[in-house]
């Protein structure tokens, strides 16, 4: 603390009941100075017998508290003339086909790190070598409903810790012949296996189809998580039926 003049303060806390232990006050510089001039300084003040605090219980204990992200929505519908519209019937996201494979920790896609090294083949010429490390990664996905491109129904989901931030565009209407998309951003919580969506989506069909797809894509990342827990090293399950090298079946 810093006092009104200037100085700093020290405080000390103590239970009731306990003794008030004595402090040692130490005086680091921090920069230059020439003898008798303070100059940058920071002093500190230790506890010389204090006993050890003893355990909180459980609730008392302090927990990190994760602050949430910050999501989106545009502020209004734009016009997009390649737009599709797409029922929310009974359909799934998949993963797009990518050069991604199944790590470890909250969320399932991952990519290799590399580093840059001479190619002994080569001498004039670098390569890229796996370091054996991974780190998750950014990732598109689809609805499985056709194979073909879907342009606003695309969704990227880019892992933050055990969140994941979905950026997808909703499907608001048509204005003369073109659609209209409004984008925003989902939070997807992998540890609490909730969905989170910004308060700005207005209440009515838009805000139900960021609910529907919310939780679609929830279940995609939950499938991929099964799938790689029961020791599978990259996707397969999740991947649309034509990426698996499977026929679409007649109902998609």
């Amino acid at each position: 603390m810093i006092s009104v003049e200037g100085s700093a303060v020290a405080l000390r806390v103590t239970p009731r009941g306990r003794t008030v232990p004595h402090l040692v006050r130490s005086v680091v510089g921090t920069g230059r100075f020439v003898p008798g001039e303070l100059g940058n300084t920071r002093t500190t003040f230790l506890p010389t017998d204090l006993p050890a605090f003893p355990c909180l219980a459980p609730y008392l204990m302090p927990r990190a508290v994760t602050a949430p992200l910050d999501l989106y929505v545009a502020p209004q519908a734009e016009r997009d003339i390649y737009g599709v519209k797409l029922d929310l019937g009974g359909w799934r996201y998949v993963l797009d086909a990518q050069a991604v494979f199944y790590g470890p920790g909250w969320y399932p896609f991952h990519e290799h790190v590399t580093r840059r090294e001479k190619d002994p083949t080569a001498p004039l010429n670098d390569r890229s070598v796996p370091t054996g490390r991974t780190v998750p990664v950014r990732v598109r996905i689809s609805p499985d409903a056709q194979h073909r491109s879907w342009r606003n129904e695309y969704v990227v989901l880019t892992p933050v810790d055990h969140r994941v931030e979905a950026r997808l565009q909703l499907y608001a209407g048509q204005d003369r012949g073109c659609a209209l998309v409004r984008t925003v951003t989902l939070q997807i919580d992998l540890g609490t296996m909730r969905v989170t969506l910004p308060d700005q989506i207005p209440a009515g069909p838009l805000r139900h189809q960021a609910a529907i797809k919310g939780e679609r894509i929830l279940a995609l990342l939950a499938a991929a998580r099964h799938e790689r827990d029961h020791g599978a090293s990259e996707p397969r399950a999740v991947l649309a039926p034509w990426n698996r090298g499977d026929l679409p079946s007649a109902d998609t």
